[in-house]
């Protein structure tokens, strides 16, 4: 699989129950492709290497 690139706003980061942490991201127009791509990961087992750069909005 090709790596999956987009922009995207954090909207909400929490610690769960377990200690764990979730993040959650606002996408773009690019979303519902974004979203696709990381459905099929998730339903494929992969789990990805993140790398978020910061950018002005």
């Amino acid at each position: 699989m090709n790596s999956i690139e987009f922009y995207a706003e954090v909207a909400k980061v929490q610690t769960m129950a377990d200690g764990g942490v979730r993040v959650v991201l606002d996408l773009g127009e690019e979303g519902r492709k974004v979203m696709e791509a990381l459905t099929e990961c998730k339903q494929n087992g992969k789990v990805l290497d993140v790398e978020a750069v910061p950018r002005p909005i």
